[in-house]
């Protein structure tokens, strides 16, 4: 559902985040993914974009107009713009919820059909209309709302510098004609384009937004597991954080502060600095009211309110002061930069901040549900900043049941670009933590998909001149095998007995997987019934490097180390026969088992675009705890 401020945002903006960005049900708060969009991506989006609000400015069906005064009437018919021009386009990111699109200079040209009518005279004809000066300005507002990405247009206005109607005559009858139609025609042409706008961008918007599912599936072999891209959410235990000083100038060593609400008594002499967020419950009209003793100030929306007395040690006189920001319309599920600053003095102090909602009399107290902590770990579902637009994803995956993996590690996500971003050519940053990949070995394992039972008719062709799931075969590793069931065919069942563990490390490494399987071994009697035998324990450590193979990260692991310690038998096995099982087992984990692995992960995990976009020149970076994938993209129309 698209909020009412949020009614809808416009073209560069709106492709911009609904190709790249997703939503859906978060179930946790610790970001995974984070995608960062550049503002060179812009101009892929407007190269798909601008043509579609061309065809839509000259295709809009402009209704039949006419003016009466003065025992004057004048009808216009058949109105149809022919030609429409962009001119100069701009897009501005405004921290931090919006974007800022502009165009000057634009160009349009129209045709109508005329008539004038007096009593006496009644004359007809067709003219063109010339506009030139035009501006168009769009604003759009982004948020997170149920763990959505929300898009609303906040103002979209068209401006026409000169109109120029030119009619067949050039008596004075016409120029006066022109004069009286000028401002009705102007008024009509920039009403009309800026409602096909909005008009053309609610379609975009149902089209694309309403297709970001909350979770989707993917079929790997037989199994099918769930993908969940959904926005962050937050604690409400979180506040506002900042130092706490002990004098009045904020200077020394200040302690870490944190408090998730803003009515505060403040010891003598002490000083608070603290910073944050408010996002409002609601889209509505806002300003904050500070009330305070002795001396604070308040910056909201780029403005100060209060001030401070740095040159004043003492401030032992108590001073009480109301102050208010100006109201101003803010956005549910945006977030707001907000810093308070108090000094109190020798008798202690107090400071309260409250919200108040379309007036400096509705006033109530600021409350955890709506104060987040900065910095903090968590990141904000959906930020805008000067160069980039950054959303924040608990991306996971699962088969049947949303379970995260055991031991996994929750590495905090940068909030910058990556030192090697290339201004010039890339255009999106996708962050992805490990959580991630080993929820989805986690779910691969829950599905079975690295569950083997193998029997002789598995083994392909090509080997069997060489191994057998055999007694005879495995008479020089385990000859108490063969001594107790001579020439038997062999089963082996092997599924992992721990959630499989990858780490990401800086390169050269990159990815270093470990993983501990159980095979247990049985042999088959006549009737084909499975007598166990023994089992082993397999722990395998394996590094490798991940791959973008067209919209999946895919990855590649070759094994490393290979450890084998018996789980439990029924025969007579020695150290002896574990250390030949263990050369014999080496060999087919590398020609056998890591293939077999490595063919399930090049299913990979999707990379969250949509349909009709395409990652262009991918490369990865690998850190402590996440890999960056920097890369253009192409929109394909």
């Amino acid at each position: 559902k698209i909020s009412r401020a949020a009614q809808m945002k416009s073209l560069s903006g709106l492709i911009l985040l609904v190709v790249l960005l997703p939503g859906g049900k978060a179930t946790f708060q610790v970001p995974t993914l984070q995608v960062m969009l550049h503002r060179n991506g812009v101009a892929e989006i407007q190269r798909v974009v601008n043509p579609i609000l061309i065809k839509t400015v000259t295709e809009t069906a402009i209704p039949d107009q006419s003016f009466s005064f003065a025992g004057i009437h004048v009808a216009l018919t058949d109105i149809q713009i022919t030609e429409f021009s962009l001119g100069q386009q701009t897009v501005a990111n405004v921290p931090p919820s919006y974007i800022v699109i502009e165009s000057t200079n634009m160009t349009a040209q129209a045709t109508m059909a005329w008539r004038y009518t007096d009593g006496a005279i009644d004359i007809r004809g067709n003219a063109t209309d010339v506009m030139t000066k035009m501006s168009l300005a769009i604003e759009l507002a982004i948020a997170s709302v149920d763990h959505h990405l929300d898009l609303g247009l906040v103002t979209c206005s068209v401006s026409i510098g000169d109109l120029d109607i030119k009619l067949p005559g050039s008596s004075s009858f016409y120029e006066d004609l022109v004069k009286l139609l000028n401002d009705p025609i102007t008024d009509l042409f920039q009403s009309e384009i800026a409602t096909e706008i909005k008009t053309m961008s609610n379609a975009l918007i149902s089209k694309y937004l309403t297709k970001l599912p909350i979770q989707f599936n993917v079929t790997v072999a037989s199994a099918t597991v769930q993908i969940n891209y959904g926005l962050v959410t937050y604690s409400n235990l979180h506040g506002l954080t900042g130092k706490k000083y002990g004098n009045n100038h904020f200077s020394g060593g200040g302690s870490p502060y944190e408090t998730s609400t803003l009515d505060l008594d403040v010891g003598a002499y002490d000083s608070l600095g603290v910073v944050g967020y408010f996002s409002p419950p609601v889209t509505a009209n806002y300003s904050v009211r500070m009330h305070y003793k002795q001396r604070s100030e308040v910056k909201f929306l780029g403005k100060t309110i209060g001030g401070l007395e740095m040159h004043n040690p003492g401030m032992c006189w108590p001073e009480y002061h109301t102050d208010y920001t100006d109201v101003t319309r803010l956005d549910v599920g945006a977030y707001y930069s907000l810093e308070l600053l108090y000094q109190s003095g020798c008798g202690g102090g107090h400071v309260d901040l409250t919200i108040c909602v379309n007036s400096t009399s509705d006033c109530s107290t600021l409350s955890p549900l709506h104060l987040f902590a900065l910095p903090t770990s968590y990141g904000i579902p959906v930020a805008v900043y000067p160069d980039r637009i950054v959303a924040s994803s608990a991306f996971q995956v699962f088969y049947e049941t949303e379970t995260s993996p055991n031991n996994a590690t929750v590495y905090p996500l940068p909030n910058a670009l990556p030192l090697d971003f290339n201004a010039s050519s890339d255009m999106i940053v996708f962050y992805v933590e490990e959580f991630t990949f080993n929820s989805a070995l986690r779910a691969f394992a829950d599905a079975g998909l690295f569950d083997v039972h193998a029997t002789n008719s598995d083994i392909p062709p090509s080997l069997r001149g060489f191994f057998q799931f055999n007694t005879s075969f495995f008479k020089p590793y385990i000859p108490s095998l063969y001594d107790k069931y001579p020439n038997m065919a062999m089963a082996i069942d092997t599924a992992p007995n721990a959630d499989p563990l990858l780490r990401i490390l800086p390169s050269p490494t990159g990815i270093l997987a470990g993983v501990s399987f159980a095979l247990n071994v049985s042999v088959l009697n006549a009737k084909n019934e499975s007598i166990p035998a023994f089992g082993l324990i397999l722990n395998i450590t394996a590094t490798g490097l991940a791959q973008v193979n067209g919209t999946n990260i895919t990855a590649d692991l070759q094994v490393e180390t290979l450890n084998v310690s018996l789980g439990w038998t029924k025969i007579d096995v020695n150290q002896t026969s574990i250390e030949k099982v263990t050369s014999l087992l080496n060999s087919l984990v590398k020609l056998i088992a890591m293939p077999a692995i490595n063919y399930r992960l090049k299913e990979g995990i999707p990379i969250p675009v949509l349909e009709g976009v395409s990652v262009v020149n991918p490369r990865i970076s690998y850190y402590v705890g996440y890999i960056g994938i920097t890369a253009a993209f192409k929109i394909n129309v």
